[in-house]
């Protein structure tokens, strides 16, 4: 981003580069730490929809980041840290936070009383503490690598945010009520985070149509919610249904099978270049 101003001569200019190409990628890696603070503003008001969708956002900014890395280049090696801190953010406490806000009960008493309570501390805690481990490890070793060990927190923390508004407690349920199955998917994705399973990066073609169809989806999702496509299409507690199903539940069914696949994936395209080499 270039701001140019009149100079003492009638036509010259004196340019000042504000943003210059070395610090795009720097840039989007603040607007993903962002999208993960404004999640949990969202999740502290309750409205859980919207907070589910800045963690989308914050996912592909993350994607992002590393794109606009490559193709512009870096000024320092600051970057897989900040990229670190704002993935803690995005993908680590407001996830966890999610959770618990909407497990969590009082009316049923403390978690040391009951166990409802309990599992929604427990799961909450290992969200955001596993995720912080994994970015620790990526931060130190794991970033030059080919393959991701353990699940990526952006995949877990999607994972679960889309699982909890499919099978939330009421109202926040779009298929049935099952809190448990949250719980166990958060366990899970937590678990799978510090395991040394191999996971595929994405590629940048892949990153591309990701860009491309959050777009799309941005473009129909907010008119449908600010002019109302619905009566209850709103960002509030009665969300947008018609909308939000197919997206959440397409997202966990994406999850899922990167989750169960994608470690085999990278077995078997380990194995094909071991055969090629031979």
């Amino acid at each position: 981003m270039i701001v140019c101003a009149r100079g003492r001569r009638r036509w010259r200019r004196s340019c000042v580069t504000i943003v210059a190409k070395e610090n795009v990628a720097d840039a989007l890696t603040l607007g993903n730490a962002l999208a993960g603070f404004l999640a949990m503003t969202y999740v502290a008001d309750g409205r859980f929809t919207a907070a589910a969708l800045l963690v989308f956002l914050a996912a592909l900014l993350d994607g992002l980041d590393g794109y606009a890395a490559r193709r512009f280049g870096t000024r320092n090696d600051r970057g897989r840290f900040a990229d670190a801190f704002a993935d803690a953010i995005s993908f680590s406490l407001a996830p966890a936070l999610f959770l618990y806000a909407l497990l969590y009960d009082p009316a049923r008493g403390s978690a040391w009383t009951d166990l409802s309570n309990a599992l929604a501390v427990i799961a909450s805690t290992l969200v955001a503490a596993f995720g912080v481990l994994r970015l620790m490890r990526f931060a130190e070793a794991d970033f030059p690598r080919q393959t991701f060990r353990g699940l990526p927190t952006p995949a877990s923390a999607i994972f679960v945010v889309s699982g909890a508004l499919l099978f939330g407690p009421s109202p926040w349920n779009l298929i049935a009520s099952y809190p448990m199955v949250v719980v166990t998917s958060a366990l899970l994705s937590s678990a799978l985070m510090v395991t040394e399973l191999p996971y595929p990066k994405v590629g940048d073609s892949i990153r591309t149509f990701a860009a491309i169809g959050s777009a799309v989806t941005v473009i129909l999702v907010l008119p449908a919610i600010y002019l109302r496509g619905g009566a209850a299409c709103t960002l509030g507690p009665a969300g947008c249904p018609v909308i939000e199903l197919p997206l959440f539940a397409a997202a966990v069914g994406l999850l899922v099978t990167y989750i169960i696949g994608g470690p085999v994936y990278v077995r078997i395209g380990s194995r094909e270049k071991v055969v090629s080499v031979q």
